[in-house]
């Protein structure tokens, strides 16, 4: 299997209807970004959010961040739907 980059077309106006949660700080501080980093590690819910956006976590143990990377995640049945129903490639990497 080879590693893959898809890209997925979505509209603000789509994605304006998703309940979103957003994180600017991954400061060892930052204490709301680190309990939902260790709450989906975990396993846990969604937690009533459909999208979150935010620094990506490189150890959560140590609150450590990737200085240079952002993430969106899907959580919701909903939040999946709107790109399921989107306009996908794939771009060869």
């Amino acid at each position: 299997m080879e590693p893959a980059l898809l890209k997925f077309s979505v509209s603000r106006n789509q994605l304006a209807c998703l309940t979103s949660l957003f994180f600017v700080r991954s400061d060892v501080d930052a204490d709301d970004y680190w309990s939902v980093v260790k709450h989906c590690q975990g396993g846990g819910t969604n937690g009533g959010y459909d999208v979150a956006v935010g620094p990506v976590s490189q150890n959560s143990d140590v609150r450590l961040s990737w200085s240079r990377y952002d993430q969106i995640s899907f959580h919701s049945d909903t939040a999946c739907s709107v790109l399921d129903a989107s306009a996908k490639s794939e771009i060869r990497l």
